[in-house]
């Protein structure tokens, strides 16, 4: 089951671990899928906050 994270810190902290992030764009926010071994993590962040936050995780993005 995936588990949802609200806090940007801690997701940043659990890309050092992930197999791989998943970026998926809407209208006006970005959903942020870190796939570990065991789980799949998500975020949602406003679009304005990708750039920042792109460039703090530690694993390979891909954009969908």
């Amino acid at each position: 089951m995936p588990e949802e994270i609200k806090d940007m810190t801690r997701f940043i902290e659990l890309s050092e671990k992930a197999e791989g992030c998943n970026a998926k764009k809407t209208k006006d926010t970005i959903k942020l899928k870190l796939r570990m071994k065991h789980r799949l993590y998500t975020l949602k962040i406003d679009a304005k906050k990708f750039d920042e936050v792109k460039a703090k995780i530690k694993c390979k993005i891909t954009e969908i």
